[in-house]
């Protein structure tokens, strides 16, 4: 910690640090050699002599704190631009994140870091389960242990531990040590993800996973991406969410396949719902895009939609498709009889700051039972998001390498901004409430 005087801003003593390891630990500095004990209120600490604190809005691997004794003093201060250190990133903890596909957890433990969180997950005579991937032995990760039965065994000393967290067994004891368990978390099954509550377990509610009924509906057509497996992207989940809103990246990032000039001509509508941003885009009267010209044979100019819906925080899916022009536009009424419609769910599920398990599949209303259109969403489909990819690390990388460089937002940045700040708010509600 570094105390300075700082009279030309009238601030008195002005205490300036980096973040601790967790930035909500109730303790993380001392005034004038005074324990300071401080709470949070959104993004401003509250504490002892109204000493207040306040987290900034840190850019990407600047952390930085400044503690003020009066709030009317808070717009004089200058930011320190302190030491490159940890930064301040919230996750909404009281949510469902897919954290795998089904089949991804066979007789072994498969570990995976959800929102910088180990996790193991595996498969039991009852179901599946999700623990801490560490041993609260010596920390070995479970992960790289063997499940026997509805358990799994440490592959360091063979402690055992079941569904709940609890070890049951430790070899050459009897007595299990007091507070031998490692932490569990709810899990839910759904559309073939498994789902884990990162928050806490008494309010996981199945009810708050997204209702994405086509899926098991036979007269849509599910491909799962990747051989259901997640897209591992080199970037923050919100970016993700970023690009998977501004359909005007089309024009340019997939202009072979389902991306042509004639998005950018029409503008975007935003609309906030509970818990859900919605982005809508009619492309009316315009030449069909290469995809849908294929699909839906077209001979002429077609009408297009694109609309995307984010359930908070990362449910999100894209209805697409195109019609004769002046058929009119009914999302999820349309079929291979008059257009071509589908749609994609996308559920980007933070393994850290700036790494994402992207999950995603299609759904398509029309060709159903051709085969030869599974393959092309299987084949086709993943070019195109290999081409997001590329976009999206690159993104991360110059950020990370500029954490400080001015970026701008222009008119179709306002469905991002939106979920953005409606996310924002959920989590400062969340830590409140906490």
């Amino acid at each position: 910690v570094e105390a300075v005087e700082q009279p030309e801003v009238g601030v008195g003593v002005v205490q300036r640090f980096q973040l601790p390891e967790e930035p909500d630990d109730t303790r993380i500095g001392r005034e004038l050699g005074e324990p300071l004990e401080i709470r949070l209120r959104n993004d401003v600490v509250v504490g002892i002599d109204t000493l207040h604190v306040v987290f900034p809005k840190v850019s990407r691997e600047r952390s930085m704190c400044i503690v003020w004794r009066n709030p009317q003093d808070r717009k004089a201060l200058v930011p320190w631009a302190g030491a490159r250190g940890r930064e301040v990133v919230m996750f909404l903890k009281n949510a469902w994140y897919a954290a795998a596909w089904e089949s991804e957890i066979a007789r072994g433990p498969l570990g995976r870091t959800i929102l910088g969180e180990p996790v193991v997950m595996f498969r039991t005579p009852g179901g599946v389960a999700a623990l801490e991937d560490r041993c609260c032995h010596r920390a070995l990760p479970l992960s790289m242990g063997r499940v026997e039965g509805e358990r799994i065994r440490c592959g360091y000393h063979g402690l055992e531990f079941d569904a709940s967290g609890s070890c049951v067994k430790v070899p050459g004891q009897s007595r299990i040590p007091r507070g031998a368990r490692v932490r569990s978390y709810p899990v839910a099954l759904r559309y073939g993800w498994i789902w884990i509550w990162t928050g806490n377990p008494e309010r996981a509610d199945e009810t708050l996973l997204p209702d994405w009924w086509w899926c098991d509906s036979p007269e849509w057509k599910t491909i799962r991406g990747r051989n259901e497996t997640p897209m591992p992207v080199a970037a923050n989940y919100m970016l993700i969410s970023d690009n998977l809103f501004d359909v005007s990246h089309l024009s340019y990032v997939h202009s072979s396949s389902i991306g042509n000039e004639a998005i950018v001509d029409f503008p975007v509508k935003t609309t906030r719902g509970d818990g859900r941003a919605v982005m809508t885009r009619l492309v009316r009267d315009r030449p069909p895009a290469p995809f849908y010209l294929e699909a839906g044979g077209f001979r002429g100019n077609v009408d297009r939609w694109i609309i995307t819906t984010s359930d908070l925080p990362c449910y999100i899916v894209n209805d697409a498709g195109s019609v004769e022009v002046g058929t009119g536009i009914v999302p999820g009424k349309v079929d291979e009889r008059n257009g071509v419609e589908m749609k994609v769910m996308n559920l980007p599920t933070p393994e850290t700051e700036t790494s994402t398990h992207y999950f995603y599949a299609h759904a398509r209303h029309f060709k159903v039972d051709s085969e030869e259109w599974d393959e092309v969403y299987r084949t086709q489909f993943t070019q195109v998001f290999e081409e997001d990819r590329i976009v999206l690390e690159a993104q991360q990388r110059r950020s990370s390498e500029m954490p400080d460089a001015r970026e701008i937002d222009i008119n179709n940045d306002a469905p991002n901004i939106l979920a953005r700040r409606m996310l924002d708010e959920l989590i400062a509600a969340e830590r409140a409430a906490a």
